[in-house]
């Protein structure tokens, strides 16, 4: 247990959704010194009295405001295990109506704003899931669209940070190679990060990528190459 994370859970993270603070505070229960836990829905539903699925749910709107970030695990025979949780207990978080607002160092003041994360395809508590359409991601960009504006290295960056979890210097040198790859373009970097989010190991997606970047950079212009059973990588081409 660590009593920190709890502290933090508690203390700087302010929510209207009561359901979701208390599987946060739930998840914290099992943290270790390094603010990682991976506690299963079944334990967190002992432990807080809710049902699985509630509790799948107010997981699945902590991740999509970014208060936690989860991997996938499996087990030594393939089969899938509780994933990873991580937190970071340095920041601090304002939930209301859904949208989540970030100001690291301290609850922003009365009348500023911090940076809003609006949950799309997300349902607030009490309000009815639906079967439309799948949504994007957050911060997921369409493919072959500008990167939004502002400093878009330093985006680009703090992206891959939030998506290749291993260690924020790891993302980065991967996220650098990434790049690098892609002839320096963030737009295209970015393409290709946000499509890495949703696999099972983005670092491991990634390097694949430019793998097959170089691959392709290194052959005949006017040469027609043939693919059969290619991977989703080469839509971003």
């Amino acid at each position: 247990m660590s009593g920190e994370a709890i502290g933090w859970a508690f203390r700087k993270v302010q929510m209207d959704d009561a359901t979701a603070k208390f599987v946060l505070v739930g998840i914290c229960n099992y943290a270790n010194d390094e603010d990682q836990a991976w506690p299963s829905h079944a334990s967190l539903a002992k432990i807080t009295g809710l049902s699985r699925s509630t509790i799948q749910s107010a997981v699945k709107r902590l991740e999509g405001w970014g208060i936690i970030n989860r991997v996938s695990r499996t087990r030594e025979n393939g089969s899938e295990t509780s994933a990873k949780v991580f937190i970071d207990i340095d920041s601090h978080w304002i939930v209301k109506d859904g949208t989540a607002t970030k100001a690291t160092g301290g609850i922003p003041a009365a009348g500023t704003q911090g940076v809003q994360q609006p949950v799309q395809g997300i349902p607030a508590a009490g309000t009815p899931e639906t079967t439309s359409k799948p949504q994007k991601e957050i911060g997921e960009l369409p493919l072959g669209a500008p990167a939004p504006s502002g400093d878009l290295e330093k985006q680009f960056f703090d992206r891959a940070v939030q998506i290749i979890t291993s260690s924020p210097k790891d993302a980065r040198s991967t996220a650098a190679s990434l790049r690098k790859a892609c002839g320096m373009d963030i737009a295209k970097a970015r393409s290709a990060l946000e499509l890495s989010a949703g696999k099972s190991d983005p670092a491991h997606w990634i390097r694949g990528h430019i793998a097959w970047l170089k691959k392709k950079s290194n052959e005949p212009t006017d040469s027609t190459v043939l693919m059969s059973g290619a991977d989703d990588r080469h839509v971003l081409m």
